[in-house]
C-alpha cells in the first residue's frame, strides 16, 4: 500500500543522518542566541542527498494553515510544537527550541503524522497544560523516544543542550552495533530516563490518554501518556 510505499523509501540511518544534521543546525544556532520559535519539519529543507537546511517559512504559513492557531487574538502559533511555558507565558527560548526539537524527532519517526493529529488545537493545549505527551512511534527505537522525552521536560533547564544531544547523536551514529542495539518500542512500552543514556529506563508503563470516541480517522488514532512526576 501507499504507507508502505513511503516508508521503504527512507532506511533507518537516513532518518539518524537527517535528525543529527537538524540538531547541528540548532547547536550553531543557539550558540550565537537565536531563538527559532517556529522549529518543525515544514521548515527544515531537504537538498540533494539528504542535505538538510533549517528555515523559517513564515510568509508561506497560508499552506501549513493547519499548524497553526491563533491564541488569545495573537499571531498564529505553532501550539503543536510548543512548550508549555511558550503556550502559557508566551516564553520563547532556546529550551522551548529545544522541546519543539523533540516534537521534531517525533514527526520524523511517525513518517510525518501530525503531532497530537486528530485533536483540536484547543485539545492540545489543555494536553500539553497537564502534562500529556506523545507516545512513542511505532517503529521508533527505544533510546530515540527516550531523547524525545528528555525534549519535554516540563522543566525548562533540565532539558538538554543541543550541544549535548548532538555529541549523543554522534556517539549513537559511531556505534558499530548501532542497527542490532536500535529495538523498536511502541505505544505499548513507553520509556524514560533523567538524562541522556544509552540504557532507558521504563516507568511509565500502560498509562495511556483515552481520546474522544466519536474522533476517527483514516490511520490508528496516536494514544497520550499522561506524565506523573518528573520526566
Amino acid at each position: 500500500d501507499d504507507d508502505k510505499t513511503v516508508k521503504s523509501t527512507l532506511e533507518p540511518a537516513d532518518f539518524f543522518h537527517i535528525v543529527t544534521q537538524i540538531v547541528s543546525g540548532m547547536e550553531y544556532l543557539s550558540s550565537h542566541h537565536v531563538v527559532h520559535k517556529d522549529l518543525a519539519t515544514r521548515n527544515v529543507l531537504v537538498f540533494d542527498k539528504l542535505s538538510v537546511k533549517i528555515s523559517d517559512l513564515g510568509l508561506f504559513r497560508e499552506v501549513y494553515s493547519a499548524d497553526y492557531y491563533k491564541l488569545m487574538g495573537n499571531n498564529p502559533l505553532p501550539i503543536r510544537w510548543m512548550s508549555p511555558e511558550a503556550i502559557m507565558y508566551g516564553k520563547f527560548s532556546v529550551d522551548s527550541d529545544i522541546w519543539s526539537y523533540g516534537v521534531v524527532l517525533w514527526e520524523i519517526f511517525s513518517y510525518g503524522l501530525q503531532p497530537y493529529c486528530g485533536y483540536s488545537n484547543q485539545d492540545v493545549i489543555e494536553m500539553i497544560r497537564n502534562r500529556q505527551v506523545l507516545p512513542c512511534p511505532d517503529d521508533c527505537p527505544a533510546w530515540m523516544y527516550s531523547l524525545m522525552l528528555e525534549c519535554w521536560n516540563e522543566f525548562p533547564n533540565r532539558r538538554p543542550r543541543f550541544k549535548d544531544i548532538h555529541n549523543r547523536l554522534r556517539t549513537w551514529g559511531n556505534l558499530s552495533n548501532y542497527n542490532s542495539s536500535a529495538q523498536t518500542s511502541g505505544a505499548s512500552n513507553t520509556t524514560q530516563t533523567s538524562s541522556l543514556s544509552t540504557s532507558p529506563v521504563s516507568n511509565v508503563s500502560n498509562a495511556r490518554y483515552v481520546g474522544p470516541k466519536q474522533k476517527t480517522q483514516a490511520f490508528s488514532q496516536p494514544q497520550f501518556i499522561p506524565m506523573k512526576g518528573q520526566i
